[in-house]
């Protein structure tokens, strides 16, 4: 797997970390393991998408930071994806 596979494949891992801990904790509000799982996997998302967007640019539109609109330059993201 390419460096690009293996940054995004980091994102993914913990965004469904984060998927699941949320709806674990819809039902158990006050786990403080699963919100302290949560927290923890928080962290590992920003510096994912952080190490991801550094080298690849933004994963979403919503990450645009100012200045000119890049997010249709080049290929989109699930493009990218394509050619890892």
């Amino acid at each position: 797997m390419s460096d690009m596979g293996n940054l995004l494949r980091d994102v993914q891992m913990a965004e469904f970390a984060l998927v699941e801990a949320n709806l674990f904790l819809d039902t158990h509000p006050t786990d403080p393991n699963a919100l302290e799982y949560f927290c923890k996997y928080q962290q590992i998302h920003e510096k994912a998408v952080e190490a991801y967007t550094a080298v690849y640019g933004p994963l979403t539109a919503m990450q645009h930071t100012g200045g000119r609109w890049k997010w249709t330059d080049g290929p989109f993201p699930w493009e990218r994806a394509a050619n890892v």
